[in-house]
């Protein structure tokens, strides 16, 4: 195998992560929906919005993975929109999605070696 590329986190990710952890979120357990749901439903509605504000940070082109809407591109406005109405659970979620985010992605390619050139 031969790495081909390594694509690190943008850095508003990491900003958006770095203010959650403030409000109580650990990176390690950013992943799980039910660990997020559980922080969740136990902060005040003004954590919340910190939350829905760290969320928004995050650079325009990661909204519609975030939002996991199915939409080739959100606006700031319609992700403002999704976060306003976002249930817990859908908050969850999003907190999940970025977690994938923070991750160094490593593209390798592999070469047969039993086939010759």
């Amino acid at each position: 195998m031969t790495k081909i590329a390594e694509r690190k986190p943008h850095k508003s990710i990491l900003k958006a992560v770095e203010t959650l952890q403030k409000l109580g979120f650990n990176p390690v357990f950013l992943a799980s929906k039910q660990m997020n749901l559980q922080r969740l439903e136990g902060m005040t509605q003004k954590q919340v919005v910190r939350v829905k504000q760290a969320l928004l940070s995050v650079s325009n082109i990661y909204y519609k993975r975030l939002a996991a809407k199915g939409q080739a591109f959100l606006t700031r406005e319609e992700f403002e929109k999704t976060l306003k109405m976002a249930t817990s659970q859908k908050l969850a979620q999003m907190l999940s999605a970025l977690s994938v985010l923070t991750q160094t992605k490593v593209y390798l390619f592999w070469k047969n070696p039993k086939v010759r050139e």
